[in-house]
């Protein structure tokens, strides 16, 4: 695989999960062994000028469950989201 190019798997993900801030968002899919872990990482930069929500899901269409979530949010002086 060389850089920048992705390796299409044949079958549907396991689970997709999506983390929402405001309008801003990332996605990612799983694609979990039975009965064995696996780790999603997503961020998203969201400029909040009053309070907020940030909302994170998963989904699958076989039983699978979401475990150990952590969010994180930073205050900072300026904030630039270029991609």
């Amino acid at each position: 695989m060389s850089a920048g190019s992705a390796t299409r798997r044949a079958r549907p993900a396991d689970a997709t999960c999506r983390l929402e801030a405001g309008g801003n968002f990332d996605e990612t899919q799983a694609y979990v062994a039975s009965d064995e872990p696996s780790s999603v990482s997503l961020m998203v930069l969201n400029n909040f000028t009053a309070a907020g929500n940030v909302n994170f899901a998963c989904s699958s269409p076989t039983s699978k469950q979401a475990n150990f979530i952590k969010i994180v949010a930073m205050r900072v002086a300026n904030l630039t989201n270029t991609g």
